[in-house]
C-alpha cells in the first residue's frame, strides 16, 4: 500500500498506513524500508611477481610482470545492488639486492638483516641472506662489507718559508721559520675511522744564491741553470735567474761569470849582468851578456787558459855613473842618494856612492856638485830727464826728476840663486 518514486536516498525509511486487513478490520501497517546504495569501489592491492591473484572478482595467473595494473568489473555489491569495481594492482619485483657498506675496525654491524660483532678484521667481507625484500617479496640479499682500518698515520711533508700550511688537518700560518716541525692530531682517517695522525713538516729556505765561476774564452757554459755558447768575450758577465732552489722553493740565482782570455802574452823583463833568470817559465844561468833576448813558451796563462808566452828580456849593464848637479849656497842637497845640509860653500864638491844604477844594477855613483853663490849686486846707471828706464829689473816712466835715485830688488842672479840687486 506504500508507493515511492526512485528518489529515495540510501538509508532506512520509516512509514505508517491505516488500512483494513484481510478481514475488513481496521489495521495499522508500519513500513521500515532500507534503501541500499549503488556505488563505485576502488581496490588497491599488491602482489609479488609469479603469484596468482584472485580477489574482489578479479582473476590473474602468475604471468604478471612487475608494474601496476588497472581493471574494472561490473558486479553486485554486498547489498546485491549493481556496482562498478575498480582494481589498481601493483606487482612488486622478486630480485637480488646487493648492499655495499663500510664500517671501521672494532665496530658492530647490524644492517640489511646481517649482524656481526666487533671482531671483523680490516678488508672486504662478502655474505648472502635469503629474505623478503622491501616489498615483502622473496629476495636474495648480498652484502659487500668493507671494514676500514683504525691505525696511526705518519705524514712527512715539505713547504717553503713564507708559505702557509693547511693540509691533513694541520693548519699553520706563513710565519714558520726554516726547520723541522713535529705535531700530532687525533682525527678520522681517510676512511672516516678514528686515527692518530703524526706530521713531520720540513720548512725549506727561500734564499738568494750567488755563484761565482770562471771559464776560458771559447768555452761553453752550462751550470746552475745558466747556458751560454762559446761566444762569450773575456771579462765579467753578470746574469740572474728566477728558479726553484734545491728544495723546490722560489729562489733568485745570481751568476758572476768571469771569462778569462786565451791570448798571447808578451813579458818584458830586465835583469843585470851576471844574474840568473828563472821566472814566467823561462830559465837562464848567469852567463847572459848585456843586451836584449827574445824567447817563446807555450803555457797556460795566469788564469789556467792556453796561452803563448813571449819574453823580451833586457840584460842591463853594471857600470859607474857620474852625476853633475848644481845648487845655490845655503840650500840642502838630497838627491841621487847624496845628502848634505845647507852649509856647503860656493864651489865644486866631489863625492862617491856605491848604489844601484838607473837600471837597478850595482853601480858606483860619482857626484860633481856645483854650489853657486848668493850675493848682492850694485848697479850704477845714468839717464836724462824725461827718459824711461827699464834695466836690471827696474822700471820707471819718464817722470823721474834730475838727481840721484836709489832702489832695491830681490831677484835671482845669473845662477838662478836668490840675490839682492841695488
Amino acid at each position: 500500500g506504500f508507493e515511492y518514486g526512485d528518489t529515495l536516498t540510501a538509508g532506512l525509511h520509516l512509514d505508517t498506513l491505516f488500512l483494513q486487513n484481510i478481514y475488513g478490520c481496521d489495521s495499522t501497517v508500519y513500513l521500515a524500508l532500507t534503501v541500499n546504495p549503488i556505488h563505485d569501489t576502488l581496490f588497491m592491492d599488491t602482489i609479488c611477481e609469479n603469484m596468482d591473484y584472485v580477489m574482489h572478482g578479479f582473476e590473474y595467473g602468475d604471468t604478471l610482470v612487475m608494474g601496476t595494473y588497472y581493471d574494472t568489473l561490473f558486479l553486485q555489491n554486498i547489498y546485491g545492488c549493481d556496482s562498478t569495481v575498480y582494481l589498481a594492482l601493483t606487482v612488486n619485483p622478486i630480485h637480488d639486492t646487493l648492499f655495499r657498506d663500510t664500517i671501521c675496525e672494532n665496530m658492530d654491524y647490524a644492517m640489511h638483516g646481517f649482524v656481526y660483532g666487533d671482531t671483523l678484521t680490516a678488508g672486504l667481507h662478502l655474505d648472502t641472506l635469503f629474505l623478503h625484500n622491501i616489498y615483502g617479496c622473496n629476495s636474495t640479499i648480498y652484502l659487500e662489507l668493507t671494514v676500514n682500518p683504525v691505525h696511526e698515520i705518519q705524514f712527512i711533508d715539505t713547504i717553503c718559508e713564507g708559505m702557509s700550511y693547511d693540509s691533513l688537518g694541520f693548519a699553520y700560518g706563513d710565519t714558520l721559520m726554516m726547520g723541522d716541525y713535529y705535531d700530532t692530531l687525533f682525527l678520522q682517517n681517510i676512511y672516516g675511522c678514528d686515527s692518530t695522525v703524526y706530521l713531520a713538516l720540513t720548512v725549506n729556505p727561500i734564499h738568494d744564491t750567488l755563484f761565482r765561476d770562471t771559464i776560458c774564452e771559447n768555452m761553453d757554459y752550462a751550470m746552475h741553470g745558466f747556458v751560454y755558447g762559446d761566444t762569450l768575450t773575456a771579462g765579467l758577465h753578470l746574469d740572474t735567474l728566477f728558479l726553484h732552489n734545491i728544495y723546490g722553493c722560489n729562489s733568485t740565482i745570481y751568476l758572476e761569470l768571469t771569462v778569462n782570455p786565451v791570448h798571447e802574452i808578451q813579458f818584458i823583463d830586465t835583469i843585470c849582468e851576471g844574474m840568473s833568470y828563472d821566472s814566467l817559465g823561462f830559465a837562464y844561468g848567469d852567463t847572459l851578456m848585456m843586451g836584449d833576448y827574445y824567447d817563446t813558451l807555450f803555457l797556460q796563462n795566469i788564469y789556467g787558459c792556453d796561452s803563448t808566452v813571449y819574453l823580451a828580456l833586457t840584460v842591463n849593464p853594471i857600470h859607474d855613473t857620474l852625476f853633475m848637479d848644481t845648487i845655490c849656497q845655503g840650500m840642502p842637497y838630497d838627491s841621487l842618494g847624496f845628502a848634505y845640509g845647507d852649509t856647503l860653500t860656493a864651489g865644486l864638491h866631489l863625492d862617491t856612492l856605491f848604489l844601484s844604477n838607473i837600471y837597478g844594477c850595482d853601480s858606483t855613483v860619482y857626484l860633481a856638485l856645483t854650489v853657486n853663490p848668493i850675493h848682492d849686486t850694485l848697479f850704477r846707471d845714468t839717464i836724462c830727464e824725461n827718459m824711461d828706464y827699464a834695466m836690471h829689473g827696474f822700471e820707471y816712466g819718464d817722470t823721474l826728476t834730475a838727481g840721484l835715485h836709489l832702489d832695491t830688488l830681490f831677484l835671482s842672479n845669473i845662477y838662478g840663486c836668490d840675490s839682492t840687486v841695488y
